[in-house]
């Protein structure tokens, strides 16, 4: 993958056909690329001439791509923590928000975004707020602490809670609105959620927390819900669950761990349902970001090398009698 990348790469997103990722690097293949790239699978590119501050999150909406984060400017335009990119120029989205931008998802044809924001436009929204092409609205739910995932299914869009809120408020529990109506997913505190994923019918959260599953069982950093109960998955992780993907009839788990269950695995595992697998990878640091790209796992984070050379992005190639990362 070229020269990469000299800094973090917390997102990646697939538009028209190639790779964005977002990050805190400044340069790409050793030229200028602030905060963002594009990867079309040989070389990489700028996007405009990039941002002034991190993109933490990447989401195709309406045929453009949106970049969320700790950004003021995009291109040549002011954009308060979030921005639009229609494949040729950077725009904003009227007045943004008033914080930083965290996640995103598409729900009933709405953009979902959360964050540390409290306002956006010129509504009070409470850490999460949609947009619906031309306009920013309250979503029906105030969210007293930052958000920290976004999922949207067909029919429900799941909300995670990134941090506790103040003291004095309750814990933060992961949250559903079907359109019309919000509740609960169970009555266990999962403060601290850096991912949400669907996997064989079951959501499947991702994060920081620690709680007790329904048999005893101590669920550490992940945990599935069934519709009825939270539960363990395969005894959890030894550390941050930052990203989720299902790929290839599995589930892959990235982020700051050395164990899944009871099998080494540097920072990315996969769960088949019944047990954690490794990679067998030599990545030297976290996995904060996982994305499908031309049939390829990519890889995005803290770490210098996988397998070989990589610097901050990686590719995972796995084909018959053979399982590598390529990094150049």
């Amino acid at each position: 993958m070229g020269v990469q990348l000299n800094g973090y790469v917390y997102t990646l997103c697939v538009y028209k056909n190639e790779l964005y990722a977002g990050g805190s690097f400044t340069e790409a293949d050793g030229s200028s690329a602030p905060f963002i790239a594009k990867w079309n699978g040989r070389h990489w590119a700028t996007v405009g001439v990039g941002m002034n501050g991190k993109v933490k999150t990447l989401c195709v909406y309406n045929g453009e791509l949106y970049a969320g984060g700790e950004f003021t400017t995009a291109g040549y335009a002011e954009a308060t923590y979030i921005a639009k990119w229609n494949g040729k120029n950077w725009s904003s989205l009227g007045s943004s928000t008033n914080g930083s931008v965290y996640c995103m998802s598409v729900f009933k044809d709405e953009l979902y975004i959360g964050g540390a924001f409290t306002n956006a436009g010129d509504k009070e929204t409470g850490h999460l707020a949609k947009w619906d092409g031309k306009n920013w609205s309250y979503t029906g739910k105030n969210m007293n602490a930052d958000v920290g995932a976004l999922l949207g299914c067909d029919s429900v869009l799941y909300v995670g809670p990134g941090i506790t809120g103040p003291i004095g408020l309750p814990q933060a529990k992961i949250e559903a609105f079907d359109g019309t109506r919000w509740s609960s997913v169970g009555d266990n505190m999962l403060a601290g959620v850096s991912a949400l994923s669907i996997y064989n019918r079951e959501l499947y959260a991702g994060g920081k927390f620690n709680l007790k599953a329904d048999e005893g069982d101590e669920t550490a950093y992940i945990a599935r819900w069934d519709g009825k109960n939270w539960s363990d998955v395969g005894k959890g992780t030894n550390d941050l669950v930052m990203s989720l993907l299902v790929s290839d009839d599995v589930l892959c788990a990235g982020g700051t761990f050395n164990k899944a269950g009871k099998t080494d695995a540097d920072y990315v595992a996969t769960w088949n349902d019944n047990s954690w697998q490794s990679l067998g990878l030599s990545i030297n640091n976290f996995v904060l970001t996982l994305c499908k790209y031309k049939g390829e796992l990519y890889a995005g984070g803290s770490f210098t090398t996988a397998g070989n050379h990589a610097n901050y992005i990686a590719k995972w190639t796995a084909g018959k009698n053979k399982k590598k990362v390529t990094g150049r």
